[in-house]
């Protein structure tokens, strides 16, 4: 006990004889710890960027409007099946139609046109999602098959990529 008293005094002493030496040191201790500490928050914030990201990306198939809605469906399961595909919504010409107003229902022209074509200008759409990034490729590459081209009317992930 004796022994652990000398040396906290023999420390406060020589800490107070050095004081400049003592104070940068300490500043340079607080500033590593602050700058390790920074570091660590902006690598936990960028990897909740990069998954956010990449939650949102999908890929949007949209039909031309003649094809039934059993072939829609026929792809949607062949979709499914594929261990690259996590997800597939379907949205129908109705819905395709009640989006598309919500989003441009303001645009006085774009309200005038639809009233001109008369009938819903719009196909079903199926919104693919994969497990990971790197399964769109191939997602793309089978729906590029002879038995599915006849029936696409676009794809919009290049737009994404």
């Amino acid at each position: 006990m004796f022994t652990i008293g000398r040396i906290i005094r023999f420390a406060f002493q020589n800490f107070a004889r050095n004081t400049w030496l003592s104070a940068a040191t300490v500043s340079v201790l607080v500033l590593t710890l602050i700058s390790v500490n920074l570091l660590v928050v902006l690598n936990v914030l960028g990897k909740i960027a990069v998954s956010t990201v990449a939650s949102r990306i999908d890929v949007s198939v949209h039909f031309k409007p003649e094809v039934e809605e059993s072939r829609v469906q026929t792809v949607k399961t062949a979709l499914l099946s594929m261990a690259e595909v996590q997800n597939v919504t379907y949205i129908s010409p109705a819905e395709a139609l009640a989006q598309f107003g919500q989003e441009y229902g303001q645009d006085e022209s774009v309200v005038r046109s639809l009233g001109e074509v008369g009938d819903n200008p719009f196909g079903a759409t199926l919104v693919i999602k994969a497990r990971t990034l790197d399964g769109y490729p191939r997602i793309l590459d089978s729906l590029n098959d002879s038995s599915f081209a006849g029936l696409i009317d676009g794809k919009d992930f290049d737009d994404r990529q």
